[in-house]
């Protein structure tokens, strides 16, 4: 399970999508469904202030409760909130 994870969260230099910024979870899952962004591109998410996606990654101690904005620097595996497996394989 551990190597699991490291697998998943694993930033590749360089991956299809490096770069690209979000502000919803459902965008990322958009895009790696059409092949936009590779499961290891380091993306960026910016949600909006005050949105459902915020106040998780505030709950979650991702960053300071009451920020101006948020941004956190990811995998798109890493910000998944579904439970399915890559391309929709079951889990």
């Amino acid at each position: 399970m551990v190597f699991g994870a490291y697998y998943l969260t694993l930033a590749v230099e360089g991956a299809k999508g490096s770069g690209r910024a979000f502000r919803h979870s459902y965008e990322v899952q958009a895009a790696f469904d059409v092949g936009d962004i590779d499961l290891h591109a380091s993306i960026t998410l910016r949600p909006l202030p005050g949105s459902s996606l915020a106040r998780r990654l505030e709950a979650a101690g991702t960053v300071a409760e009451g920020e101006a904005s948020v941004t956190l620097e990811t995998t798109r595996a890493a910000s998944s909130s579904t439970r399915r497996s890559p391309r929709g394989s079951a889990t």
